[in-house]
C-alpha cells in the first residue's frame, strides 16, 4: 500500500511521513505550494538554522527558495514537488460557479499535477483547506488530520467580514464539510477536533471516525542544569539571558497571539510573583509582537524577560527546549499543538491549560502539565515551582511523550488506522 502525505500547515504531515518512511511504509510526501510560509516548510524541520523574526510576516515563495538554497536543502527522495502548468482563467474564483470541485482542480495550473501526483497512491493522508480538497477529489480512500482553520472554517465558525468573502468561504466551507464527511476516518490528537473555545467542530465529523494520530516527536533525557545553561548560552549567544542556577528559564516558543495563546496572563504573572523569580524566553515574531513588547514595560518586567531577535527551526527548537528548565503552550484552548509534546519529550515540563475531561471522554491519556489558565493559577504555579521541583517533574514529561508521542507510537497508531479503516473499508469519492 503506497500512502500519500499532503499539508504543509505546521508540518504536520512531513513529520508523520518522515516518520513512516523510515518505518519501512511506501509513501510520497506531496508538497503544498499554496502555503509558501516558512515555518510551514520541510527545511524548517530538518536544518538547523535562526531567521530574521521580520521574514516570518512573509509569506513568499521566492523567499522560501533562496532560503533553502543558502541552506544547502536537498529534498529527501520520496518528496514530490508538483510542477505548475498553463494559467487558465479558470481558478480559484471559479470554485464560487456551479461547476465540481474536482472539476476545477483539474484544470487549476498546480493543482491538477499535485491531483496526479495524490492518485499515484493508494491512499492519502492530508492536512489543511487545500490538500483536504484535494484528497476528496482524487477519488482515493483518505484520512482528514485537521488543524484548525480548516475544520473550523467547515463547521461555519469563520465566516469572514465583507460580504463577497463570506460568500466565497461559505462555498468553500460547504466543500470543505463535504470533504471531511467522505473521509474514511479523521484522525487528530485532539478531543475537540480544534474547535477549542471558539464552537464545537465535532457536527462536521459526526458519522466519521475519529481516531488518535500523534505528531511524533524527538526524545532526550533531562541535561544536569549545568549542561542546560551551557548550551542555552550557546544556542542564543548575545541574547542569551544571565540568569542565576535558581532562577527557572522558561521557553515560550510560540508566536506571540494573546487571541490564541493567551501569553499576556503569562506576563501579568510574571509581574505580580516579583523580579527575578522567573525568566522567559519569548519568540520574536507574531501578530501582538508589538503589543507584548509594550506590555513587559509598562508592567517593568524587562529583566525578566528576552524577546528573541531571531526564530529557531525545529532542531535548534528542540535545543531551546532541551536547555529550559520550563516550557509554556498556550492558556486558552484546553488542548495542545506541537510544542506541549516536543518540549515534554525533552523533559521539560510545560505549563499550560488541558482540559483533562475532554481527553477522558475518548479514553486518551492527557498530558501531565503543570495546570493553569487564569493569571493568577499562572503566578500560583511560577510561585511555587523551583528548579530542583522542576527537575523532579521531567521524568513524568518524558514517559508521557515516549508513550503517546514516540515515532514508534505513531507508527503503530497508523498501521491500526489503516487496517481498520482503509484494508478493512472504503471511502473518499466526491459525490
Amino acid at each position: 500500500m503506497k500512502i500519500a502525505f499532503m499539508g504543509a500547515v505546521g508540518n504536520n504531515m512531513y513529520v508523520m511521513a518522515r516518520a513512516a518512511h523510515a518505518a519501512g511504509f511506501d509513501i510520497l510526501f506531496v508538497r503544498d505550494l499554496d502555503e509558501p510560509h516558512v515555518i510551514s516548510q520541510p527545511f524548517w524541520q530538518d536544518v538547523a538554522c535562526r531567521v530574521p523574526s521580520e521574514a516570518l510576516d512573509e509569506r513568499d515563495l521566492t523567499q522560501v527558495r533562496y532560503i533553502e538554497t543558502e541552506l544547502g536543502w536537498s529534498p529527501p527522495a520520496w518528496l514530490v514537488e508538483p510542477v505548475r502548468g498553463r494559467q487558465l482563467a479558470m481558478a480559484h474564483r471559479d470554485i464560487l460557479g456551479q461547476v465540481g470541485f474536482a472539476v476545477v482542480a483539474a484544470r487549476h495550473p498546480l493543482w491538477s499535477d499535485t491531483l496526479g501526483r495524490l492518485r499515484e497512491a493508494d491512499v492519502i493522508l492530508a492536512c489543511g483547506a487545500t490538500a483536504s480538497l484535494l484528497a476528496w477529489a482524487s477519488g482515493r480512500p483518505y484520512i482528514l488530520r485537521p488543524h484548525g482553520g480548516d475544520i473550523r472554517l467547515a463547521a461555519r465558525l469563520e465566516r469572514g467580514d465583507s460580504p463577497s468573502q463570506r460568500a466565497r468561504l461559505a462555498w468553500v466551507a460547504w466543500l470543505l464539510r463535504r470533504a471531511f464527511q467522505a473521509a474514511s476516518a479523521i484522525v487528530t490528537q485532539d478531543p475537540y477536533l480544534m474547535g477549542g473555545h471558539i464552537g464545537d467542530t465535532t457536527s462536521v465529523a459526526a458519522n466519521v471516525p475519529v481516531e488518535r494520530l500523534p505528531r511524533p516527536v524527538r526524545l532526550a533525557e533531562r541535561l544536569p542544569l549545568r549542561e542546560r545553561r551551557r548550551r542555552l548560552e550557546l544556542l542564543l549567544g548575545d541574547v542569551a539571558p544571565a540568569v542565576g542556577d535558581g532562577v527557572p528559564v522558561v521557553a515560550v516558543p510560540s508566536r506571540l497571539d494573546f487571541g490564541i495563546k493567551g501569553q499576556h496572563r503569562l506576563l501579568e504573572a510574571v509581574a505580580a510573583i516579583g523580579p527575578g523569580r522567573v525568566h522567559l524566553v519569548l519568540t520574536g515574531w507574531g501578530s501582538d509582537l508589538g503589543l507584548a513588547q509594550q506590555l513587559v514595560a509598562e508592567l517593568n518586567i524587562k529583566e525578566d524577560v528576552t524577546f528573541l531577535p531571531f526564530v529557531l527551526s525545529k532542531p535548534l527548537l528542540y535545543e531551546l527546549f532541551s536547555s529550559s528548565d520550563l516550557a509554556v503552550d498556550q492558556f486558552k484552548f484546553g488542548t495542545y499543538g506541537a510544542a506541549a509534546p516536543e518540549a515534554m519529550g525533552q523533559s521539560c515540563p510545560v505549563l499550560m491549560h488541558v482540559d483533562t475531561l475532554g481527553f477522558r471522554r475518548r479514553q486518551w491519556v492527557p498530558p501531565p502539565v503543570l495546570e493553569a489558565r487564569t493569571t493568577e493559577e499562572i503566578a500560583s504555579v511560577l510561585a511555587a515551582e523551583t528548579v530542583a521541583s522542576l527537575d523532579e517533574r521531567a521524568p513524568l514529561a518524558f514517559e508521557w511523550a515516549r508513550d503517546h508521542h514516540s515515532p514508534e507510537v505513531m507508527v503503530a497508531s497508523l498501521r491500526r488506522i489503516l487496517t481498520r479503516h482503509i484494508e478493512g473499508g472504503s471511502g473518499g469519492t466526491p459525490a
